[in-house]
């Protein structure tokens, strides 16, 4: 299995998190498992604010917990303790993997399913099913060209590559 340094990288960039914030998460916590709040928001270097948000995004996806440790001599001093849910990470980066695979697998039987018809002079300007392409008499509504059958094997062996590549990733999570 992945190291679970990587995992918390796949993780945070995932739900949105800045890839150079994922990778100084991934520094802070590959030397401790548990990690005082005000280091984080050091290491990070960003304001504490910004940092709570980070981390209290990370907490409601399940990524990190948190234990508040309360001063004795006062009761407004206290230290908040972030810890990683690794199980929490390895679910989430499942899930996220299972996502893109089932969005690429209607991808695939799609374009199997369907004959698509595409721009001659620009394939950016429209790409669409030959009913759509009929009642476009085969013309480009953006450019005014012909429409032509789009070749697409290419693309159904692509599409078919990363499947199997994130099958690949699945299984290696399994382990």
């Amino acid at each position: 299995m992945r190291k679970i340094a990587e995992l918390l990288a796949l993780a945070l960039i995932s739900i949105g998190i800045d890839e150079s914030v994922a990778d100084k998460f991934e520094k802070i916590f590959s030397e401790n498992n548990e990690v005082l709040e005000s280091r984080i928001v050091e290491d990070l270097g960003v304001e504490p604010a910004s940092a709570r948000r980070i981390l209290f995004k990370l907490q409601y996806e399940n990524i990190m917990r948190y234990r508040k440790v309360t001063n004795a001599e006062s009761d407004r001093n206290s230290e908040v303790y972030w810890t990683l849910n690794k199980e929490g990470i390895l679910k989430l980066v499942k899930k996220r993997v299972r996502m893109m695979k089932q969005n690429l697998q209607k991808r695939l039987e799609y374009e199997t399913s369907e004959i698509i018809y595409e721009c001659a002079n620009e394939p950016t300007h429209a790409r669409m099913p030959i009913s759509d392409a009929m009642a476009q008499n085969f013309i480009c509504p953006e450019c005014g060209a012909s429409l032509i059958q789009t070749a697409k094997e290419n693309i159904v062996e692509n599409l078919s590559k990363l499947i199997e590549f994130l099958d690949n990733i699945l299984s290696d999570l399994e382990k």
